[in-house]
């Protein structure tokens, strides 16, 4: 997330493309565009099914959508464990990034020596820390669905390496910081959101990874073989579940991407 910080301030997406959010029309307080029909929200409002999450909009496990009928619709049933390799390893790696945001706020290590010592140094408590999550991801890539799903051993490489450029870029920030830029303080992290459902049909209580409402971004921290397009859908959600309940705009959403190694920002 502290990338995320420095590569927002050096290319100031809402500044340089500024005429995208002009067109953006659906806002989650905009009755017109993003308000559920009366037919949905009535079904809602006497339970005959059940509210969306965020996650239930982005994670398309069957093409027909057939898995969210069963677990939403009027037919419901009782959702197994859906427990496997990628769901645990995003609350492994949020985890890891939540620890090492607190441990920067005093790193001062100006050499990339001291960085990459310190970097290891702080990987290696965390991870002997999650010992039995660690565990659980191993076994878990045998017993997954899809069969071998991840590479545990690969992800910890990755963090560790991650939680290094993340330490590089809190000194980076510490020396171009000035004001109308990000700060650290700027973001807030996993902060309850509280729609209201009857208007747009996303569950009561939603909690993004991080967001900076200052500069109307929401952003998600995404894990997995692979970065795929369908996950804006998650920011999409978590910025109209914010507009519906502060009346305030999310314009941004930002990702920090372990399966790629990069941030990328977007319209939303």
């Amino acid at each position: 997330m502290l990338e995320v910080i420095t590569k927002w301030n050096l290319s100031r997406p809402d500044e340089s493309i500024t005429d995208f959010i002009d067109g953006i029309t659906h806002r989650g307080y905009s009755g017109e565009f993003s308000f559920l029909t009366g037919e949905f929200s009535n079904i809602l409002k006497e339970k005959k099914v059940k509210s969306l999450s965020v996650g239930n909009i982005a994670d398309r496990i069957c093409p027909t959508r057939r898995d969210l009928y069963f677990k939403k619709g009027s037919n419901a049933v009782k959702a197994k464990d859906t427990t496997n390799w990628g769901r645990r390893t995003g609350t492994f790696a949020e985890g890891f990034f939540y620890k090492l945001n607190d441990y920067a706020v005093d790193f001062n290590k100006k050499k990339y020596e001291g960085v990459n010592t310190d970097g290891k140094k702080f990987s290696e408590e965390y991870f002997n820390a999650e010992k039995s999550a660690i565990e659980e991801l191993l076994k878990l890539e045998l017993t997954s669905y899809r069969s071998k799903e991840g590479d545990t051993k690969w992800l910890l490489k990755i963090l560790n390496s991650a939680g290094r450029a993340e330490l590089a870029a809190r000194l980076i920030h510490s020396i171009l910081n000035q004001s109308r830029y990000i700060d650290v303080s700027d973001v807030k992290i996993e902060e309850a959101l509280k729609p209201n459902t009857l208007e747009i049909g996303i569950s009561e209580q939603t909690t993004p990874d991080f967001m900076i409402p200052e500069f109307a971004i929401v952003g998600d921290i995404k894990t997995g073989e692979k970065f795929e397009m369908k996950y804006q859908l998650t920011c999409a959600g978590y910025a109209l579940a914010y507009e519906n309940q502060t009346r305030k705009n999310i314009n941004w959403g930002a990702f920090k991407a372990l399966a790629q190694q990069g941030d990328f920002w977007f319209r939303v």
